[in-house]
This record gives C-alpha cells, structure tokens and sequence, in this order.
C-alpha cells in the first residue's frame, strides 16, 4: 500500500496524484542533478594546463594539508616540498578558492607588471584583514593604492634618507647597541629586539613619535601587533568558515577583538596628536602629508580619523615586519657562517677607517649589502603573496586561469629554486 498526497497547481484548481515513493524519487533526481551542476560548474572555473597537488578532498580542497602545515609552522617548506615534485608552477584548492602557484619569474612578471590591473588583491584578500588593515595599501585596489603609493613615496626621497630617516635610524642602532652591552653574557631574543627597533624607527620616521618598545619591552602593543596578524591569517585560510566564528565569537575572535581594539585606540591616539600638530606647524610625515591636501573641517571628519588610523597600521606593518624579518634572519645565517662574518668586518673596518660611517658611506659596504640580499633570497620578508584574477586570462607558461581563481607567487620557495640559483640554492 503507498500513501497518496493530492497537489493542486494552484491555479485552475486541478490536482494530481503522486505516490511517496515517487516524490522521494523526484527529489533525489533534483538533487544529483544539481550536484552534478555544481560539480560541472567548479570543473570550468578550475586552471587548465597545469599539474594539481594531489590529495584534494570534496569542496575541501587541500585545505587540510595547508591547515596542517600552517599550525605546524611548516606552510613555507610544503610549497616548497610541491615545487621540487611539481615544477615551477602547480594548482590546488582551499574551501573552493582555486590556487594557481608560481616560482616561474615570467609569470610572476605578468602578474604584477604586464597584466597588472587584471590581478588585484579583491574580497577574497581584503575580507579577513580589513578590520586591522581598513583602506590601507596592503587591503586596497586602483585609485586609492595609487594614491597612497604615490603619496607614500614621497617620505622616502633622497633628501629624507640623508637626514630624518638616517638620523633615525642611527639614533635607534645606539639604543640597541646599549642593550647588547648590557645583555653582554647572556641569551637575548633578537627577533624580538630587532622587531622593537624597527617598530620604534618606523613610528619616529613614519609619524614623528616612537612607540618607544626598546625601552618598554612589554609594551601590550607589541603582543597585539603579532597575534593580531597571527589570528588574520588563520581567518584567510578558513573563509569563509571564519565570518561565523566571528559572528559566534568562536574559536580566536574574541582575543583578536581584544587585540584589535587596543591597536585602533593606540593609533588614533597618533593621528590625533598629529591632525593637532598639523593645524600648528609643518608636519612631513605620513600622516602629515595627506593632512596637507585636506581643509581643517575635513581632518575633523570621524571617516578621516579612521582612514587616517588605517594608514598608521599599515605604515607600522610594513616598516617593522619587513626590516625585522630581513635583520633578524641575516644574524641568523651568519651565526652559521663565521667566515662570512670574518670577511664582513673586515669590509667594515675598512670604511670607518676614512671616518665615521654616513649615508653616503654606506655604497662603499659592498659585501655587507651581498650579506643582506643572500639572507633576502632565503628568507624574503614576504615569503609569499597572490593575486585574484579578474578576467579569464592565460599565463606565459600556457596555464589557463578563470576569473576568480587566485595566483600565487612564493618568493621563498623561488629563492631556493636550483634552476634559478644553481646546485647549491638552499644555502
């Protein structure tokens, strides 16, 4: 016996009959058929013309494998890994996003340079970091990248560096240099001292105030900045799962709420004394030069301040981490190599024989600078990045990407590639 449901059309008032069996049929048919439109419509968006990791789990993706090298401090070393089996360019998947990664330098320039405005960092980028980053220049695209690239620029001109910023920086290196004395014996974290340093040259260079970290160490501030960034990354790699973690306030979000905070009240408290400094007297610092072009009654504006607070964040970011990153990997490579520090300080010894050292005299510190660009090659401050790719559009090396899809470039692994740098490129 089956059990009989009359449905109407509902609009002549005629009715049908359909059995329960039936019905479950139906809808089971509906369903396989709209997986398998699903499935037909993700195979389009995938990249064409290119190997894919192995591994990939239904809508999942890999993103199990980058979850578990990322908590395991590992992400770098398994694109790495793929790279060596691969091939300079390789595809994968993270919770439907399409990954198209590169080391070829041909594809990295057609990103970034040939087909610049066809890639740009878009919602997929900008989503999960916008509230530390706001309209700063790491999380925009177009006009306003251009602009505060442009206005950006012109705080390091050769004039800035031969007096403000190597002032600056000289005053910093004394103050490190008085800790290393005191220290003297001892073990010392230097990444977190470089970090201190950078933090405190780039808010004196970048805003005419130091966070002063060198002399406070335990500066809430400095804490906040790490896992703030820390807990943004985890947020990218989960999209977008992590809108309902924030939401709920689950998992991170709420100790990234409390980091947050006290970074956006830390720099507001910057661009108030700086917008108050400005009505005053002549300010050229970062803030001071986009003040310049705005009339009183709009630096007063709430969305200036926060437009204003979004440019101190990333200003800080990109001074700190990069110049940190670069020094403190340096000092660690050379702890490995002494016969490099040999031949380095005799370089040294030589320019401060002629005097003091100054800008000027640092062109002659030619194999410190090779130093520097080795420690770069190996451990680049931004080990990797990407790109959305706006309009379907095909690499040099004949890979087919789809509108979406997200190219990768990973300067670390490209710093250790042995056909770009030959058989000893890991060293």
């Amino acid at each position: 016996k089956f059990t009989v449901f009359r449905v109407s059309c509902g609009r002549c008032g005629c009715k049908d009959m359909l059995d329960a069996p039936s019905r479950r049929g139906a809808q089971f048919g509906l369903a396989i058929a709209g997986l398998a439109g699903l499935f037909v419509w993700h195979r389009n968006k995938q990249p064409k013309n290119v190997v894919w990791v192995p591994g990939s789990l239904p809508f999942l993706g890999n993103v199990v494998q980058v979850l578990r090298a990322l908590f395991a401090n590992r992400l770098l070393d398994w694109y790495d890994e793929w790279y060596k089996r691969i091939g300079t360019t390789f595809a994968y998947s993270a919770s439907g996003t399409n990954f198209v990664a590169t080391i070829d330098p041909h594809v990295v320039e057609h990103i970034l340079k040939t087909k610049f405005d066809n890639y740009i960092k878009g919602s997929l980028f900008r989503d999960p970091f916008t509230d530390l980053l706001g309209d700063g220049v790491f999380n925009v695209d177009g006009a306003l990248w251009h602009q505060q690239r442009k206005t950006s620029s012109r705080l390091f001109s050769k004039k800035q560096f031969e007096t403000h910023i190597w002032e600056t920086v000289q005053s910093g290196t004394a103050k490190v240099i008085q800790i290393l004395r005191l220290e003297s014996g001892k073990t010392i974290d230097m990444f977190g001292l470089l970090n201190r340093f950078t933090l405190d040259t780039i808010g004196q260079i970048g805003f005419s105030k130091s966070v002063g970290s060198l002399e406070d160490p335990a500066s809430p501030f400095l804490r906040s900045f790490d896992l703030a960034q820390r807990y943004l990354i985890i947020r990218f790699w989960t999209s977008p799962l992590w809108k309902i973690f924030k939401w709920l306030r689950l998992g991170w979000e709420p100790e990234l709420s409390r980091h947050l905070k006290l970074l956006h009240e830390y720099s507001d408290n910057i661009v108030s004394d700086l917008i108050t400094k400005a009505a005053e007297t002549e300010d050229n610092s970062l803030v001071g030069l986009f003040l310049k072009d705005l009339s009183p009654a709009e630096r007063e504006e709430p969305k200036t301040k926060i437009y204003l607070r979004d440019l101190v964040l990333n200003f800080l970011i990109a001074g700190r981490d990069t110049t940190a990153q670069c020094l403190a990997w340096t000092v660690f490579e050379l702890t490995q190599h002494p016969e490099v520090v040999k031949k380095a300080r005799i370089e040294i010894e030589d320019v401060f024989r002629k005097g003091p050292l100054t800008y000027a005299s640092l062109k002659d510190l030619r194999y410190v600078k090779a130093i520097i660009d080795e420690g770069l090659r190996l451990h680049p401050s931004v080990p990797y990045d990407g790109k959305l790719c706006v309009q379907d559009d095909v690499l040099p090396n004949g890979t087919k990407v789809r509108a979406g899809t997200v190219v990768q470039f990973t300067p670390y692994a490209q710093g250790r590639c042995k056909d770009l740098w030959g058989e000893d490129a890991g060293k």
